[in-house]
């Protein structure tokens, strides 16, 4: 299971996540739904540990991790909008 507890991040001054909380069990599949700007990118950035939380907590299997995510059995690609000019609908 993945629990995120309580995470909070800023940048500069702008509060992007507050106190974000939830558990996904084992073996489940899991979307993160929200308007442009609203965080996702950053969480996951956080559970990934490519961004570093301000403040709350991540388990996975009940163990507390900080920096190494070598254990972790997930899988994430976060990457930036682009348009392909080459290419049409």
């Amino acid at each position: 299971m993945l629990e995120i507890i309580k995470i909070n991040k800023t940048f500069g001054n702008k509060q992007v996540l507050n106190n974000v909380s939830f558990n996904i069990p084992l073996g489940s599949i899991c979307g993160l739904l929200g308007l442009n700007g609203a965080g996702k990118s950053t969480l996951m950035k956080i559970i990934t540990s490519l961004v570093f939380k301000d403040s709350g907590e991540i388990k996975y299997h009940g163990e507390k991790y900080e920096k190494d995510t070598s254990f972790l059995t997930i899988g994430y690609m976060i990457e930036s909008p682009s348009f392909y000019n080459d290419l049409s609908g």
